[in-house]
């Protein structure tokens, strides 16, 4: 989809480029987190890479699984001024807009990651344990992350979701009556279609994270075999960055051309 995204003049649409952002997001989460994690699960939790290395793979982590929730939520917010306002859609998502949208993300992305994990590792009392890569216990860190990183961002597609599918419901009512509206386009169906099923995924891989997250900062002990539901819920959640890709190309009518 990267590869297609750039090489294809007619792929250059403010949309795509949010499906090109996100892919980039999915891929670095394939080639660079998952992997680590999986030695690091099938070594037993032991860690061979050195302290500095962790700091880099958990801040990584977190900026490529927030970027690419964050362009799921624009990806909704494009399709919501897309389809419920379509006549001022060009004039609201030009390329450099969504140029300014994508590095929004990135930055944000950013500012949750790196300077976070820096200033956890600054603060702590207690000394890492040798070949241990443990992720920050503060409270208010996970709080903070998981606000910007999953809730607010699921606000926003429930959200745009929610309107997306109400304008539908009003277009095939205004159909069957006969008025004379301007009707959703085939594309604009389809495409609230793809990102309904977007949106479920994204709810049911990455919901039980964010919960268990929050969960063990308030009360560690009121998880049950910590360690194999915390490595569950997280491969859940990394698991949408592979399902991302299948659903926009089985759906997606321009990369499957």
């Amino acid at each position: 989809m990267i590869i297609f995204g750039f090489h294809f003049r007619y792929l250059h649409t403010p949309t795509n480029y949010f499906i090109v952002s996100l892919a980039v997001a999915d891929c670095l989460v394939g080639l660079v987190v998952m992997p680590f994690s999986a030695l690091y699960e099938v070594l037993g939790h032991t860690w061979f890479f050195g302290a500095e290395w962790c700091d880099v793979w958990r801040s990584l982590d977190v900026l490529f699984s927030t970027a690419s929730i964050l362009n799921l939520c624009v990806i909704s917010l494009d399709r919501y001024w897309a389809i419920t306002d379509p006549i001022a859609y060009p004039m609201r998502m030009t390329k450099v807009k969504s140029a300014i949208l994508i590095a929004g993300v990135w930055v944000c992305s950013s500012a949750i990651s790196f300077p976070a994990i820096a200033w956890w590792r600054a603060v702590r009392t207690s000394p890492i344990p040798a070949f241990k890569c443990p992720f920050t216990e503060h409270l208010g860190y996970l709080i903070f992350s998981s606000t910007i990183s999953f809730y607010l961002p699921l606000f926003v597609m429930l959200f745009t979701y929610f309107r997306i599918y109400r304008a539908a419901v009003a277009q095939t009512r205004s159909l069957r009556l006969g008025t004379k509206q301007i009707l959703l386009g085939s594309e604009e169906k389809k495409a609230a279609k793809t990102l309904g099923i977007v949106m479920g995924v994204f709810v049911i891989c990455w919901l039980p994270f964010f919960v268990v997250n929050l969960l063990s900062g308030f009360c560690i002990q009121c998880i049950s075999n910590e360690k194999i539901v915390l490595a569950v819920v997280t491969w859940l959640g990394w698991i949408n960055s592979s399902m991302n890709p299948v659903i926009y190309a089985c759906w997606s009518r321009d990369f499957r051309r």
